[in-house]
């Protein structure tokens, strides 16, 4: 739950990078990369998530067996 908050308050970060630019398109390039790298963090954190409890849904599962 931790890491979602870590990776929302990055996208945040990012967005608010851009909104404050003021058509500097070094700072808005700074602010896309920031909001990108934070969705690829949401991304990976889902899918270890997924990975670990299905992984242990599977182990619960061999071993009632």
């Amino acid at each position: 739950g931790l890491l979602y908050f870590v990776a929302i308050v990055f996208a945040l970060y990012g967005g608010f990078q851009i909104l404050t630019a003021g058509g500097d398109d070094e700072k808005v390039k700074k602010g896309k990369t920031t909001l990108i790298n934070a969705v690829i963090g949401l991304v990976v954190i889902f899918l270890a998530s997924s990975i670990v409890g299905w992984i242990i849904v599977n182990l619960e599962g061999g071993l009632v067996s």
